[in-house]
């Protein structure tokens, strides 16, 4: 890993220098050092127009090599010593207005190709067939410019071609490449993805496993460690999927883990440590959608005691009448769901207390209770 990022950090220094050395390379010290918050800082510090390609191209490269998105928008960038800060930084408008002038710039087509890939990848865009467009003009441009053989390039335009649902020219292309670059990260996973669309779930798993061990990128051998748990259960192995998430879990807490890890769990009855991971998932993000559904599972595998533990233990946790509210309503659920008529109505009434705690009361949410109250009663 260290001699991939100097050959990177290398590399960058010899097509950016000409344009502005002494920041360039300054900023690169930082990256080295895995400084990458304050990398990212200094380059946009030296450029707060957006207007210098070289500088605006680093900070593109830092928050897609080490930075931490969801929306491809927004980026989290950690220093060694724990330190860690979110900026806004569409990468897309800001690399943009530079491809007039820099046409023929390799570089800049490559990294517009890997945000678009990128981003894809990871579910980040709302429209992505606008985006897989994009991506195959940008790939298409890239390979043009190129004198090299370009792996990721080729799984991105597999990737387009599957977003636009032109699945034999994904396959064709990732046949081709496959052929050449076996263990490329986007290739291989990729190529996965499709067997599991197709129900291959053993060729899946054991091509994941053939290639992991030549993934270094830690972020990439979290995403195999989940699309190997989703195989599992696919594959009705729960116990698998569930040693494989309690593995990953010590190290990160991934969302998308944590689900697994609860279908995994709910599969084998163990709903204690259901709820205790259910529990630290809603602490890390309580939202509607996430206590939402963690109901899902007390309601498909008829749980309602354990259900009962979860939504007491949570609420006794939070003081906030929205939060509170929020879980009110969707133990109802759970109750309406599982039949327990009596019991639902009266949790309905509580989340309604609740929120009406508020100011001002959110309206549209106390309306929703009545609707569902309504129904409750006459069913």
């Amino acid at each position: 890993m260290q001699y991939r990022r100097v050959l990177i950090l290398l590399g960058l220094l010899l097509v950016f220098a000409i344009h502005c050395p002494a920041a360039v390379q300054e900023g690169l010290l930082l990256v080295s050092s895995n400084r990458y918050l304050d990398a990212f800082q200094f380059f946009l510090s030296k450029d707060i127009a957006y207007t210098n390609y070289s500088l605006m191209y680093q900070a593109a490269h830092i928050a897609l090599e080490y930075g931490i998105s969801t929306n491809g928008q927004w980026f989290s960038f950690s220093n060694p010593d724990g330190e860690t800060r979110t900026y806004y930084f569409p990468i897309e408008n800001v690399l943009i207005p530079f491809t007039n002038q820099y046409h023929k710039d390799l570089p800049l087509w490559e990294l517009l190709s890997r945000y678009y890939g990128i981003g894809l990848w990871k579910g980040w865009f709302s429209t992505p067939k606008a985006i897989a467009s994009n991506l195959l003009l940008t790939t298409s441009n890239a390979l043009l410019l190129s004198k090299r053989t370009t792996p990721d390039i080729f799984a991105y335009q597999a990737l387009a071609y599957l977003a636009l649902g032109n699945t034999n020219q994904a396959v064709f292309i990732l046949s081709n490449a496959l052929n050449q670059y076996p263990s490329n990260f986007y290739l291989f996973a990729l190529q996965a993805s499709i067997l599991r669309a197709n129900q291959r779930y053993d060729e899946a798993l054991h091509l994941i496993q053939r290639n992991y061990p030549f993934i270094k990128n830690r972020s990439q051998q979290e995403e195999l460690f989940l699309l190997s748990a989703q195989l599992y259960l696919d594959l009705s192995q729960p116990q698998e999927a569930l040693f494989l998430m309690e593995r990953l879990l010590s190290t990160t807490t991934n969302q998308q883990g944590l689900f697994f890890l609860l279908e995994a769990s709910a599969r084998l009855t163990n709903w204690q440590r259901f709820n205790e991971r259910a529990l630290l998932l809603f602490e890390l993000n309580p939202t509607s959608d996430t206590v939402s559904r963690i109901s899902e599972f007390f309601i498909r595998f008829k749980s309602i005691t354990w259900g009962e533990i979860f939504f007491e233990t949570a609420i006794d946790y939070y003081d906030d009448p929205l939060t509170k509210g929020t879980l009110l309503f969707y133990w109802a659920e759970v109750y309406r769901n599982l039949g327990i008529t009596q019991k639902a109505l009266s949790t309905y009434e509580q989340a309604r207390e609740q929120f009406l705690l508020i100011t001002p009361p959110p309206t549209e949410s106390i309306t929703l209770i009545d609707m569902m109250i309504y129904k409750t009663k006459n069913p």
